[in-house]
């Protein structure tokens, strides 16, 4: 029984060391993680649709950087988060339509880094 609850245990603890590894790293087609390009491809493709008002939050970030944004302008900086976790699907279908597959393994998901795992497999579990 022991072994049973130790092995989760040992497991994500090297993830507390060491961090789990970016989401990007489990979108798979034919056995290769995304591209760099089509991951610039999905994200401008959304972000085209979400308006000027997104134009303008991301121009400032992209100007000031995002600790001063966060620590200087924090309604914009909230505001930008927002659109960001709003977009997040949408960047995820398209991937799925480019022929990525979403593979983190549930370890993974379940990882204490708090780097928000699980929300990611959450939103992504219907592109396994």
């Amino acid at each position: 029984m022991k072994i049973i609850f130790l092995l989760p245990l040992m497991l994500s603890s090297c993830y507390l060391a060491n961090g789990s590894p970016s989401s990007y790293n489990y979108w798979l087609k034919d056995d290769k993680v995304i591209t760099y390009n089509d991951i610039q491809f999905c994200e401008s493709k959304v972000y085209f649709t979400l308006g000027e008002r997104f134009k303008y939050l991301l121009k400032m970030k992209l100007e000031k950087g995002w600790i001063l944004m966060r620590e200087n302008y924090r309604h914009e900086y909230d505001e930008y988060i927002t659109y960001i976790k709003n977009a997040s699907p949408q960047i995820s279908q398209c991937y799925y339509d480019l022929g990525y597959r979403f593979t983190a393994p549930y370890y993974w998901c379940l990882a204490p880094d708090s780097k928000g795992n699980f929300k990611t497999c959450e939103i992504n579990q219907k592109y396994r």
